[in-house]
Protein backbone atom coordinates (compact mmCIF):
# COMPACT_ATOMS: atom_id res chain seq x y z
CA UNK A 1 0.00 0.00 0.00
CA UNK A 2 1.33 3.47 -0.94
CA UNK A 3 2.10 5.72 1.99
CA UNK A 4 1.18 9.33 0.91
CA UNK A 5 3.23 10.86 3.75
CA UNK A 6 6.35 8.96 2.66
CA UNK A 7 5.95 10.12 -0.95
CA UNK A 8 5.47 13.71 0.21
CA UNK A 9 8.66 13.58 2.29
CA UNK A 10 10.69 12.11 -0.60
CA UNK A 11 9.32 14.66 -3.07
CA UNK A 12 10.16 17.49 -0.65
CA UNK A 13 13.72 16.23 -0.22
CA UNK A 14 14.14 15.95 -4.00
CA UNK A 15 12.96 19.53 -4.56
CA UNK A 16 15.30 20.86 -1.88
CA UNK A 17 18.31 19.14 -3.51
CA UNK A 18 17.28 20.29 -6.99
CA UNK A 19 16.80 23.90 -6.02
CA UNK A 20 19.75 24.23 -3.61
CA UNK A 21 22.32 25.50 -6.23
CA UNK A 22 19.90 28.12 -7.55
CA UNK A 23 19.02 29.22 -4.02
CA UNK A 24 22.72 29.55 -3.20
CA UNK A 25 23.29 31.70 -6.27
CA UNK A 26 20.38 33.95 -5.44
CA UNK A 27 21.58 34.24 -1.85
CA UNK A 28 25.00 35.25 -3.10
CA UNK A 29 23.89 37.69 -5.75
CA UNK A 30 20.51 39.18 -4.97
CA UNK A 31 20.63 41.07 -1.68
CA UNK A 32 17.59 42.56 -0.07
CA UNK A 33 16.63 46.16 -0.62
CA UNK A 34 18.82 47.25 2.28
CA UNK A 35 21.57 48.01 -0.30
CA UNK A 36 24.02 45.41 0.95
CA UNK A 37 27.40 45.98 -0.66
CA UNK A 38 29.31 43.10 -2.21
CA UNK A 39 32.64 42.53 -3.88
CA UNK A 40 32.79 40.31 -6.95
CA UNK A 41 35.90 38.10 -6.80
CA UNK A 42 37.19 35.86 -9.57
CA UNK A 43 37.75 32.18 -8.81
CA UNK A 44 40.82 31.85 -11.04
CA UNK A 45 42.78 35.01 -10.19
CA UNK A 46 41.13 36.28 -6.98
CA UNK A 47 40.93 39.67 -8.74
CA UNK A 48 37.95 41.85 -7.83
CA UNK A 49 35.84 43.95 -10.21
CA UNK A 50 36.25 47.72 -9.71
CA UNK A 51 36.05 51.07 -11.52
CA UNK A 52 38.90 52.79 -9.68
CA UNK A 53 40.32 54.06 -13.00
CA UNK A 54 36.98 55.00 -14.52
CA UNK A 55 36.32 51.76 -16.45
CA UNK A 56 35.40 48.22 -15.33
CA UNK A 57 38.53 46.24 -14.47
CA UNK A 58 39.45 43.16 -12.43
CA UNK A 59 42.49 43.43 -10.22
CA UNK A 60 43.87 43.90 -6.74
CA UNK A 61 41.82 46.31 -4.60
CA UNK A 62 42.15 48.15 -1.31
CA UNK A 63 39.74 47.61 1.62
CA UNK A 64 38.50 51.21 1.50
CA UNK A 65 37.81 51.36 -2.25
CA UNK A 66 34.13 52.11 -2.78
CA UNK A 67 34.97 51.66 -6.49
CA UNK A 68 35.12 47.89 -5.81
CA UNK A 69 31.82 47.69 -3.92
CA UNK A 70 28.62 46.72 -5.76
CA UNK A 71 24.90 46.49 -5.10
CA UNK A 72 23.19 43.60 -6.90
CA UNK A 73 19.62 44.79 -7.51
CA UNK A 74 16.88 42.31 -8.53
CA UNK A 75 14.84 43.31 -11.58
CA UNK A 76 11.20 43.41 -10.47
CA UNK A 77 9.29 40.34 -11.64
CA UNK A 78 12.25 38.94 -13.61
CA UNK A 79 14.99 36.36 -12.85
CA UNK A 80 17.69 38.96 -13.54
CA UNK A 81 19.68 41.56 -11.63
CA UNK A 82 21.40 44.88 -12.24
CA UNK A 83 24.90 45.45 -10.85
CA UNK A 84 25.43 49.00 -9.53
CA UNK A 85 28.68 50.53 -8.29
CA UNK A 86 28.75 52.07 -4.81
CA UNK A 87 31.18 54.87 -5.69
CA UNK A 88 30.01 56.04 -9.10
CA UNK A 89 26.38 54.86 -8.88
CA UNK A 90 26.92 53.42 -12.37
CA UNK A 91 25.71 50.06 -13.74
CA UNK A 92 27.58 47.34 -15.62
CA UNK A 93 26.19 47.00 -19.17
CA UNK A 94 27.08 46.04 -22.76
CA UNK A 95 24.79 48.48 -24.56
CA UNK A 96 27.58 49.51 -26.97
CA UNK A 97 29.00 46.03 -27.46
CA UNK A 98 31.79 45.88 -24.88
CA UNK A 99 31.62 45.97 -21.10
CA UNK A 100 31.09 49.45 -19.64
CA UNK A 101 29.98 51.11 -16.42
CA UNK A 102 27.63 54.04 -16.77
CA UNK A 103 24.14 55.45 -16.64
CA UNK A 104 21.44 53.21 -18.08
CA UNK A 105 17.80 53.27 -19.06
CA UNK A 106 15.37 51.16 -17.06
CA UNK A 107 14.41 48.83 -19.91
CA UNK A 108 17.93 48.00 -21.13
CA UNK A 109 18.41 44.24 -21.24
CA UNK A 110 22.10 45.06 -21.81
CA UNK A 111 22.29 46.08 -18.13
CA UNK A 112 20.52 42.99 -16.81
CA UNK A 113 22.39 39.86 -15.77
CA UNK A 114 21.53 36.27 -14.90
CA UNK A 115 23.37 34.75 -11.93
CA UNK A 116 23.99 31.11 -12.84
CA UNK A 117 25.27 28.52 -10.33
CA UNK A 118 28.80 27.30 -11.14
CA UNK A 119 29.36 24.92 -8.24
CA UNK A 120 29.83 25.57 -4.55
CA UNK A 121 29.91 29.26 -3.72
CA UNK A 122 30.71 30.34 -7.29
CA UNK A 123 28.46 31.70 -10.02
CA UNK A 124 28.66 32.82 -13.64
CA UNK A 125 27.36 36.27 -14.59
CA UNK A 126 25.52 36.18 -17.94
CA UNK A 127 24.13 39.15 -19.84
CA UNK A 128 20.43 38.95 -20.68
CA UNK A 129 20.72 40.80 -24.01
CA UNK A 130 23.77 39.19 -25.66
CA UNK A 131 24.28 36.03 -23.56
CA UNK A 132 27.94 36.90 -22.96
CA UNK A 133 29.64 36.21 -19.62
CA UNK A 134 32.00 38.25 -17.45
CA UNK A 135 35.45 36.62 -17.50
CA UNK A 136 39.21 37.31 -17.26
CA UNK A 137 40.50 34.45 -19.42
CA UNK A 138 42.87 36.77 -21.34
CA UNK A 139 43.93 38.76 -18.27
CA UNK A 140 41.55 41.69 -18.60
CA UNK A 141 37.89 41.88 -17.61
CA UNK A 142 35.58 41.47 -20.61
CA UNK A 143 32.06 40.32 -21.45
CA UNK A 144 32.34 37.53 -23.99
CA UNK A 145 31.84 33.89 -24.93
CA UNK A 146 33.29 31.26 -22.58
CA UNK A 147 34.03 27.55 -22.32
CA UNK A 148 32.04 25.54 -19.71
CA UNK A 149 35.02 24.76 -17.47
CA UNK A 150 36.63 28.20 -17.36
CA UNK A 151 37.28 29.21 -13.76
CA UNK A 152 38.09 32.64 -15.20
CA UNK A 153 34.34 33.08 -15.72
CA UNK A 154 33.38 32.04 -12.21
CA UNK A 155 32.87 34.56 -9.43
CA UNK A 156 31.92 34.67 -5.79
CA UNK A 157 30.37 37.50 -3.82
CA UNK A 158 32.26 38.55 -0.70
CA UNK A 159 31.28 41.16 1.86
CA UNK A 160 32.45 44.71 1.21
CA UNK A 161 33.99 47.05 3.77
CA UNK A 162 31.63 48.04 6.57
CA UNK A 163 33.30 51.43 6.84
CA UNK A 164 30.66 54.19 6.83
CA UNK A 165 30.45 56.24 3.62
CA UNK A 166 33.13 58.95 3.54
CA UNK A 167 32.45 62.66 3.15
CA UNK A 168 32.09 63.95 -0.40
CA UNK A 169 35.81 64.62 -0.62
CA UNK A 170 36.50 60.88 -0.26
CA UNK A 171 39.56 61.51 1.90
CA UNK A 172 41.39 58.23 2.62
CA UNK A 173 41.49 57.05 6.21
CA UNK A 174 45.28 57.36 6.27
CA UNK A 175 47.56 59.52 4.14
CA UNK A 176 50.19 57.94 1.91
CA UNK A 177 53.85 57.83 2.88
CA UNK A 178 55.47 61.23 3.46
CA UNK A 179 56.72 63.22 0.49
CA UNK A 180 59.28 66.02 0.36
CA UNK A 181 57.86 69.42 1.34
CA UNK A 182 56.90 71.66 -1.53
CA UNK A 183 59.49 74.18 -0.41
CA UNK A 184 62.28 71.72 -1.24
CA UNK A 185 61.27 71.66 -4.91
CA UNK A 186 63.42 73.89 -7.11
CA UNK A 187 60.38 74.85 -9.19
CA UNK A 188 57.52 75.36 -6.75
CA UNK A 189 56.42 79.00 -6.93
CA UNK A 190 55.39 81.02 -3.92
CA UNK A 191 51.70 81.65 -3.25
CA UNK A 192 51.63 84.88 -5.22
CA UNK A 193 49.30 83.82 -8.01
CA UNK A 194 52.30 83.63 -10.35
CA UNK A 195 51.47 81.88 -13.64
CA UNK A 196 53.58 78.94 -14.78
CA UNK A 197 53.73 76.53 -17.67
CA UNK A 198 54.49 72.82 -17.23
CA UNK A 199 56.91 71.62 -19.90
CA UNK A 200 57.77 67.96 -20.37
CA UNK A 201 61.44 66.99 -20.32
CA UNK A 202 61.05 64.27 -22.97
CA UNK A 203 58.80 65.96 -25.56
CA UNK A 204 58.89 69.66 -24.59
CA UNK A 205 55.09 69.51 -24.75
CA UNK A 206 53.22 71.79 -22.35
CA UNK A 207 50.10 70.98 -20.34
CA UNK A 208 46.99 72.88 -21.47
CA UNK A 209 43.18 72.71 -21.64
CA UNK A 210 42.78 74.44 -25.01
CA UNK A 211 40.27 71.79 -26.12
CA UNK A 212 38.48 71.50 -22.78
CA UNK A 213 40.45 68.54 -21.36
CA UNK A 214 44.01 68.26 -20.01
CA UNK A 215 46.48 67.59 -22.82
CA UNK A 216 50.21 67.95 -23.44
CA UNK A 217 51.25 69.45 -26.76
CA UNK A 218 52.51 72.49 -28.58
CA UNK A 219 51.11 75.78 -27.28
CA UNK A 220 51.05 79.41 -28.33
CA UNK A 221 52.50 82.27 -26.21
CA UNK A 222 49.07 83.86 -25.71
CA UNK A 223 47.20 80.74 -24.60
CA UNK A 224 45.86 81.30 -21.10
CA UNK A 225 44.74 77.64 -21.35
CA UNK A 226 48.41 76.63 -20.89
CA UNK A 227 49.03 78.88 -17.86
CA UNK A 228 48.70 77.50 -14.33
CA UNK A 229 48.81 78.73 -10.75
CA UNK A 230 50.40 76.34 -8.25
CA UNK A 231 48.60 76.96 -4.95
CA UNK A 232 50.05 75.50 -1.72
CA UNK A 233 47.59 73.60 0.49
CA UNK A 234 47.58 75.32 3.88
CA UNK A 235 49.62 73.40 6.44
CA UNK A 236 50.36 70.51 4.05
CA UNK A 237 53.31 69.61 1.77
CA UNK A 238 51.01 69.54 -1.27
CA UNK A 239 49.71 71.93 -3.92
CA UNK A 240 46.66 72.41 -6.13
CA UNK A 241 47.17 73.21 -9.81
CA UNK A 242 44.66 75.73 -11.17
CA UNK A 243 44.22 76.81 -14.80
CA UNK A 244 44.39 80.52 -15.62
CA UNK A 245 41.78 80.43 -18.39
CA UNK A 246 39.12 78.07 -17.05
CA UNK A 247 39.85 78.52 -13.33
CA UNK A 248 39.68 74.71 -13.10
CA UNK A 249 41.91 72.35 -11.12
CA UNK A 250 43.74 69.18 -12.19
CA UNK A 251 42.34 66.15 -10.32
CA UNK A 252 41.77 62.38 -10.54
CA UNK A 253 38.54 62.20 -8.54
CA UNK A 254 36.87 59.97 -11.14
CA UNK A 255 39.90 57.77 -11.80
CA UNK A 256 41.51 59.49 -14.81
CA UNK A 257 43.05 62.94 -15.18
CA UNK A 258 40.53 65.77 -15.49
CA UNK A 259 40.32 69.54 -15.11
CA UNK A 260 37.28 70.88 -13.33
CA UNK A 261 35.67 72.26 -10.22
CA UNK A 262 36.70 70.56 -6.98
CA UNK A 263 35.80 70.41 -3.31
CA UNK A 264 38.28 71.81 -0.81
CA UNK A 265 39.03 68.51 0.90
CA UNK A 266 39.68 66.41 -2.22
CA UNK A 267 43.03 64.67 -1.97
CA UNK A 268 42.46 63.77 -5.62
CA UNK A 269 43.15 67.44 -6.48
CA UNK A 270 46.30 67.72 -4.37
CA UNK A 271 49.77 67.03 -5.76
CA UNK A 272 53.28 66.56 -4.42
CA UNK A 273 56.07 68.28 -6.34
CA UNK A 274 59.00 65.85 -6.12
CA UNK A 275 62.53 66.85 -7.24
CA UNK A 276 63.72 64.81 -10.25
CA UNK A 277 67.17 66.31 -10.73
CA UNK A 278 68.24 69.76 -11.85
CA UNK A 279 65.32 71.97 -12.78
CA UNK A 280 62.91 69.04 -13.27
CA UNK A 281 60.22 67.65 -10.98
CA UNK A 282 57.70 64.84 -10.87
CA UNK A 283 54.04 65.64 -10.13
CA UNK A 284 52.47 62.97 -7.89
CA UNK A 285 48.83 62.75 -6.83
CA UNK A 286 48.25 62.68 -3.08
CA UNK A 287 45.20 60.39 -3.23
CA UNK A 288 46.27 57.64 -5.63
CA UNK A 289 50.06 58.02 -5.86
CA UNK A 290 49.97 58.28 -9.68
CA UNK A 291 52.19 60.68 -11.66
CA UNK A 292 51.56 62.96 -14.65
CA UNK A 293 53.38 61.56 -17.70
CA UNK A 294 53.28 61.27 -21.51
CA UNK A 295 55.06 57.93 -21.95
CA UNK A 296 52.43 56.62 -24.40
CA UNK A 297 51.86 59.99 -26.10
CA UNK A 298 48.75 61.45 -24.41
CA UNK A 299 48.89 63.15 -21.02
CA UNK A 300 47.74 60.75 -18.30
CA UNK A 301 48.00 60.20 -14.56
CA UNK A 302 49.44 56.74 -13.97
CA UNK A 303 52.22 54.55 -12.68
CA UNK A 304 55.75 55.29 -13.92
CA UNK A 305 59.27 53.89 -13.98
CA UNK A 306 61.94 55.84 -12.01
CA UNK A 307 63.96 56.94 -15.05
CA UNK A 308 61.15 58.09 -17.32
CA UNK A 309 61.85 61.56 -18.71
CA UNK A 310 58.22 61.46 -19.86
CA UNK A 311 57.19 61.92 -16.20
CA UNK A 312 59.54 64.84 -15.54
CA UNK A 313 58.48 68.45 -15.89
CA UNK A 314 59.91 71.89 -15.47
CA UNK A 315 58.02 75.07 -14.69
CA UNK A 316 58.64 77.96 -17.06
CA UNK A 317 57.28 81.46 -16.87
CA UNK A 318 53.97 82.10 -18.62
CA UNK A 319 53.11 84.99 -20.88
CA UNK A 320 53.46 88.44 -19.35
CA UNK A 321 50.29 89.54 -21.10
CA UNK A 322 47.97 91.33 -18.62
CA UNK A 323 45.85 88.81 -16.73
CA UNK A 324 42.53 89.81 -18.29
CA UNK A 325 40.88 86.50 -19.12
CA UNK A 326 39.46 86.62 -22.67
CA UNK A 327 36.05 85.26 -23.55
CA UNK A 328 37.69 82.67 -25.79
CA UNK A 329 41.28 81.44 -26.09
CA UNK A 330 43.45 82.44 -29.02
CA UNK A 331 43.32 80.02 -31.95
CA UNK A 332 46.53 78.20 -32.77
CA UNK A 333 48.25 79.63 -35.83
CA UNK A 334 50.13 76.94 -37.77
CA UNK A 335 53.75 77.74 -38.58
CA UNK A 336 53.91 79.05 -42.19
CA UNK A 337 55.82 76.70 -44.48
CA UNK A 338 56.19 76.29 -48.25
CA UNK A 339 53.21 74.42 -49.75
CA UNK A 340 53.79 70.68 -49.86
CA UNK A 341 56.75 70.70 -47.46
CA UNK A 342 56.41 68.47 -44.39
CA UNK A 343 57.04 70.26 -41.10
CA UNK A 344 60.15 69.67 -39.05
CA UNK A 345 59.70 67.29 -36.13
CA UNK A 346 60.80 70.11 -33.84
CA UNK A 347 58.30 72.65 -35.18
CA UNK A 348 55.18 73.66 -33.27
CA UNK A 349 53.10 72.62 -36.29
CA UNK A 350 54.46 69.07 -36.21
CA UNK A 351 54.04 68.87 -32.44
CA UNK A 352 50.46 70.05 -32.77
CA UNK A 353 49.57 67.40 -35.38
CA UNK A 354 51.46 64.70 -33.50
CA UNK A 355 49.76 65.49 -30.20
CA UNK A 356 46.25 65.68 -31.64
CA UNK A 357 46.64 62.48 -33.66
CA UNK A 358 48.30 60.44 -30.92
CA UNK A 359 45.49 61.34 -28.54
CA UNK A 360 42.85 60.40 -31.13
CA UNK A 361 44.55 57.09 -32.01
CA UNK A 362 45.02 56.20 -28.33
CA UNK A 363 41.33 56.82 -27.58
CA UNK A 364 40.19 54.86 -30.66
CA UNK A 365 42.33 51.78 -29.94
CA UNK A 366 41.59 51.91 -26.20
CA UNK A 367 37.86 51.93 -26.92
CA UNK A 368 37.97 49.24 -29.61
CA UNK A 369 40.19 46.85 -27.64
CA UNK A 370 38.81 47.65 -24.18
CA UNK A 371 42.23 48.45 -22.73
CA UNK A 372 44.11 51.56 -21.67
CA UNK A 373 47.46 49.81 -22.08
CA UNK A 374 48.16 51.27 -25.53
CA UNK A 375 51.55 52.59 -26.68
CA UNK A 376 51.90 54.90 -29.69
CA UNK A 377 54.85 56.26 -31.66
CA UNK A 378 54.46 58.71 -34.56
CA UNK A 379 56.84 58.36 -37.53
CA UNK A 380 56.26 61.18 -39.97
CA UNK A 381 53.80 63.59 -41.53
CA UNK A 382 52.55 63.78 -45.12
CA UNK A 383 51.61 67.15 -46.56
CA UNK A 384 52.55 70.71 -45.73
CA UNK A 385 51.18 72.98 -43.05
CA UNK A 386 51.61 75.94 -45.35
CA UNK A 387 49.52 74.40 -48.10
CA UNK A 388 45.79 73.73 -48.42
CA UNK A 389 43.95 70.86 -46.83
CA UNK A 390 44.68 68.38 -44.05
CA UNK A 391 47.88 66.48 -43.34
CA UNK A 392 48.41 62.84 -42.37
CA UNK A 393 50.37 61.56 -39.39
CA UNK A 394 51.65 57.97 -39.62
CA UNK A 395 53.07 55.72 -36.94
CA UNK A 396 52.81 52.46 -35.05
CA UNK A 397 51.83 51.17 -31.63
CA UNK A 398 50.99 48.16 -29.50
CA UNK A 399 48.19 46.84 -27.30
CA UNK A 400 47.79 43.58 -25.33
CA UNK A 401 45.83 40.70 -26.86
CA UNK A 402 44.99 37.24 -25.56
CA UNK A 403 48.30 35.54 -26.37
CA UNK A 404 50.78 38.27 -27.29
CA UNK A 405 51.40 41.96 -27.65
CA UNK A 406 49.58 43.06 -30.78
CA UNK A 407 51.36 45.54 -33.07
CA UNK A 408 49.55 47.96 -35.34
CA UNK A 409 50.18 50.81 -37.77
CA UNK A 410 48.01 53.91 -37.95
CA UNK A 411 47.27 56.83 -40.20
CA UNK A 412 45.57 59.92 -38.81
CA UNK A 413 44.36 62.92 -40.83
CA UNK A 414 44.60 66.28 -39.08
CA UNK A 415 43.25 69.62 -40.33
CA UNK A 416 45.39 72.49 -38.99
CA UNK A 417 42.89 75.06 -40.24
CA UNK A 418 40.13 73.85 -37.93
CA UNK A 419 42.55 72.27 -35.43
CA UNK A 420 40.74 68.93 -35.43
CA UNK A 421 41.36 65.29 -36.29
CA UNK A 422 39.39 64.30 -39.40
CA UNK A 423 40.02 60.53 -39.71
CA UNK A 424 41.73 57.76 -37.71
CA UNK A 425 42.57 54.36 -39.22
CA UNK A 426 44.73 51.50 -37.92
CA UNK A 427 45.47 47.86 -38.79
CA UNK A 428 47.30 44.95 -37.17
CA UNK A 429 50.78 44.07 -38.40
CA UNK A 430 51.44 40.73 -36.65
Amino acid sequence: MIDPKRITRRLGAFLVMALLPLAAAVALAAPASAQQFQRIENRWTQAQIHVQNGVPEAGATQPGWFSADWVVEPVAGEPFVRIRNRWKNQFLHVQNGSLEAGAIQTGWWSAQWAIEPAGGQFVRIKNRWTNVFLHVESGTLVAGAIQPGWQSAQWRMVGASSTPPPPPSRIPSAPPSPVPPVASSPSAPASTGQFQRFENRWTQAQIHVQNGVPEAGATQPGWFSADWVVEPVAGEPFVRIRNRWKNQFLHVQNGSLEAGAIQTGWWSAQWAIEPAGGQFVRIKNRWTGVFLHVESGPLVAGAIQPGWHSAQWRMVGASSTPSRIPSAPPVASPTPMPPGAPPSSASPAWQMAKGRCETAVFNRVARDKNTRNVTIQSDDVDGGFGGPGPVAVRGQGTYPSSNETQQFQFRCTYDPGSDRVVTVDYHKTN
